[in-house]
Parts: structure tokens; C-alpha cells; sequence
């Protein structure tokens, strides 16, 4: 049975999955409204965010099996903080 801390880290992982979503179809349009390369490169940036929040909600999966909250509880503090930055700079672009 998954524990309600590897609940929260799977909860977070996914919005920070769905905020770079967002962000990467955001500045997708923007690079074929402008085609500024360096706005294709900042959706590249981006995409690999939003893969790594993929393959980590996998991950934690896996994990959640086999750990419990000692290590939960550390991984959940740093999704917190990342999710901190991921609103933030979804708050920014979307201003």
C-alpha cells in the first residue's frame, strides 16, 4: 500500500508534470508566432523538465513499494521546492 507521503510526492510530481506542459505548449507558440531560436531553446529547456517529471512520477512509483517515509519525507520537501519554482515561473509567463 502507497503511504500518504508518497501520495503527496506523486501528487506534486504530476503538477509539476501538468506546469510544464503548459509552459512547453506555451512557448511552442510563442517560438512559431516569433521564430526566435532562442525561444526554441527555451521550450527544449523546458521539455526536458517536463521529462524528467514524467520519468520521476514512474520512478517514485517504484519507490513507494519498497521505501517508507524516510525516505518519502526528504523527497518531499525537494518536490515542494520545485514545485515552488515551476508555479513561479509558471506565474511569471503567464503574466
Amino acid at each position: 500500500m502507497i503511504g500518504t507521503l508518497w501520495i503527496a510526492n506523486l501528487g506534486i510530481l504530476t503538477l509539476d508534470f501538468a506546469i510544464m506542459l503548459i509552459l512547453v505548449s506555451r512557448y511552442l507558440k510563442n517560438y512559431r508566432g516569433t521564430q526566435a531560436k532562442a525561444m526554441f531553446g527555451i521550450a527544449m529547456f523546458a521539455a526536458v523538465f517536463l521529462l524528467q517529471a514524467a520519468i520521476s512520477i514512474y520512478f517514485y512509483y517504484g519507490f513507494s513499494t519498497r521505501y517508507g517515509v524516510s525516505v518519502a519525507l526528504p523527497l518531499l520537501l525537494i518536490n515542494l521546492i520545485g514545485l515552488a519554482g515551476f508555479s513561479s515561473l509558471y506565474y511569471n509567463i503567464s503574466q
